[in-house]
């Protein structure tokens, strides 16, 4: 009986952490940008106080003071991954409750990062198409990159013709799609570029706002189409004979 006991004991305790890890494994990761507001709502409200907590990247915990409602809004300055829990205290008696860690919110702070064109800087309106300038765009990270799963997608980059006027962009027509492209144009002139892209987060899990929906835009890129000259008009030249 014993054994039976034992037996049962062993595949209980491998139901419950398989349990465990499973649900560990498909515990959400929240994504915020960098330096913008995350609110998290605690569930429980008209409690006494209520204590947010955050664990930085380097595992450090920090109580946020200023934060005692049931409404936690905070902007993360730096990237990486972050949890938030909460405890909160009874009306009655006044004790503070533990923390559950099986709670805690996982967020994910997005490093900045800067779109650039690279390309040739002119050409000549009568070059064949294939001949024209190819301009490409690179996504650059500073210390810290995010996640694979989330990084820019360089085929979903989008690429726009600016109206410039007194070296300030005023309007975008977009052109093309991916991370290159090939120019069409051929009228003789200055022509400027903008090259955009955005983190490809999973669905429902942005928990900050951000401008423009997260889109990084690159600096203009000017590529000047020359002018050709006009054949002339030759004729030979006849000596007697």
């Amino acid at each position: 009986m014993k054994t039976t006991i034992t037996i049962f004991r062993k595949v209980a305790l491998l139901i419950v952490f398989t349990l465990l890890a499973h649900f560990s494994y498909a515990a959400t990761t929240y994504y915020a940008y960098l330096n913008k507001n995350v609110t998290i709502n605690a569930a429980t409200t008209n409690l006494a106080g209520y204590k947010w907590t955050v664990v930085d990247p380097s595992n450090s915990a920090s109580v946020i003071t200023g934060q005692t409602t049931s409404a936690f809004t905070h902007p993360f300055t730096a990237p990486g991954e972050y949890k938030v829990r909460v405890s909160v205290q009874d009306v009655v008696d006044g004790c503070w409750s533990d923390p559950d860690f099986a709670q805690d919110i996982t967020i994910y702070v997005l490093p900045a990062f800067t779109v650039t064109i690279t390309g040739t800087n002119a050409y000549c309106k009568n070059v064949e198409a294939d001949d024209r300038s190819t301009l490409t765009a690179a996504i650059s990270y500073g210390s810290e990159t995010a996640p694979p799963t989330v990084i820019p997608d360089l085929t979903k980059i989008e690429w726009f013709k600016p109206i410039v006027n007194d070296n300030i962009i005023t309007s975008l027509t977009k052109v093309s799609t991916g991370e290159t492209y090939l120019l069409t144009e051929v009228v003789v002139g200055a022509h400027y570029y903008v090259a955009t892209a955005k983190y490809n987060l999973p669905a429902n899990t942005l928990i900050s706002a951000s401008d423009d929906s997260g889109v990084v835009k690159s600096s203009a890129f000017t590529v000047t189409i020359k002018n050709t000259p006009t054949a002339p008009i030759i004729s030979p030249v006849l000596v007697a004979n």
